[in-house]
């Protein structure tokens, strides 16, 4: 199961506007139906949205599978958190994939908060919380910070 649906993803941006990123040559669709909305839908539209959260998931697995040992997350139990931030990283792959010359400022916004907040949650600056009665995840790391500079004595041991 993806991390998102196209019905996150309506959450945020307009209907019409989603449509005509994903529309193609030969498409008259005016609006998407419930299957494609729970992501079931085998459609043109659906296919080419399913791409784009599929990119955000890989971006999302990338920034945190070292971090967090729940990640990749399995069917259900996907943090809210995660959901939403997959969602504005899709909306971008989806301007993105239409080659829009002017991207909207707030697109641009919200992918770049979605990464920032993404590298939060991967570094241990923010906490990311797993089911409704678990306790937040919290990264960590065994290195110092003068563990990971290299000085004049660590250079000279090579």
């Amino acid at each position: 199961m993806a991390y998102c649906v196209l019905s996150d993803i309506l959450d945020k941006v307009d209907e019409s506007n989603i449509l005509q990123l994903v529309k193609t040559l030969d498409s008259e669709k005016t609006s998407f139906d419930e299957d494609e909305k729970s992501g079931v839908s085998e459609s043109v539209e659906s296919k080419l949205i399913k791409k784009a959260i599929a990119a955000a998931e890989l971006a999302v697995n990338r920034i945190l599978r070292d971090r967090i040992p729940q990640c990749p997350f399995e069917d259900g139990s996907v943090p809210q958190d995660i959901v939403v931030l997959t969602a504005d990283i899709a909306i971008h792959n989806l301007y993105q994939r239409h080659n829009v010359d002017e991207m909207p400022e707030n697109v641009l916004e919200m992918h770049y908060r979605a990464l920032k907040d993404l590298r939060r949650i991967a570094s241990g600056e923010d906490v990311l919380s797993i089911g409704a009665d678990s306790q937040p995840v919290r990264t960590f790391s065994n290195k110092t910070r003068s563990s990971k500079i290299l000085n004049a004595e660590l250079m000279g041991r090579y």
